[in-house]
């Protein structure tokens, strides 16, 4: 028979080695959470480490956007300044060019007036259209006048047939002008073709 005592530092034995067993057995678990949890540490300060990497990132590139739209508004108002000035220039060089041009054509007024008053006109008229041919000889006016047909400065309103080599200008019905080398108009003609 086991004594009282026996039974009880048994059981307090029994209950001991349990709890010994239970401390080893938790321990193992506890060390390897604890392993778990050093090795998360890192990754999640890594990780820390790389969002805010990345926020500065988009930080920076939204500051950048920013400047970057601030620049194009700025660019662009610039060139709707530039072209407003640009246009009102325009019209202020037109209109200056006009005026210049009246200015001088005021003189042949003055002399179309003075004529139409003497009685000797047909010399007035003439004294006109010299003053008149010498303002726009000065301006870069000249007459075309070419004997055979070329398209880029005649209109051909008729042809005739005719002794003269085909394509030859017979009669200018209105003369044509360049400006500085460009035809601003074509001398308006009537051109030979050979006789059949």
């Amino acid at each position: 028979m086991v004594s009282g005592m026996e039974k009880k530092g048994k059981s307090e034995h029994d209950s001991k080695s349990t709890d010994t067993f239970k401390e080893t057995e938790s321990r193992p678990q506890l060390k390897q959470k604890e392993s778990d949890l050093t090795l998360k540490v890192p990754e999640s300060k890594e990780l820390q480490s790389k969002l805010k990497e990345v926020e500065l990132k988009l930080i920076d590139s939204e500051a950048k956007v920013k400047e970057l739209t601030h620049l194009i508004k700025h660019v662009q108002a610039d060139f709707e300044n530039f072209k407003k000035r640009k246009d009102a220039e325009f019209v202020e060089y037109r209109d200056f060019a006009q005026a210049e041009l009246i200015a001088k054509l005021l003189p042949v007024l003055d002399s179309f007036e003075l004529a139409l008053k003497s009685k000797a006109n047909k010399q007035g008229m003439e004294m006109i259209f010299a003053q008149l041919v010498s303002i726009f000889e000065g301006a870069g006016l000249e007459e075309i006048n070419n004997s055979s047909f070329d398209p880029r400065l005649h209109e051909a309103l008729l042809s005739e047939p005719s002794d003269k080599p085909n394509g030859t200008v017979i009669e200018v019905f209105q003369k044509g002008y360049k400006l500085k080398g460009r035809v601003i108009r074509p001398a308006r003609v009537k051109v030979a073709k050979q006789k059949c």
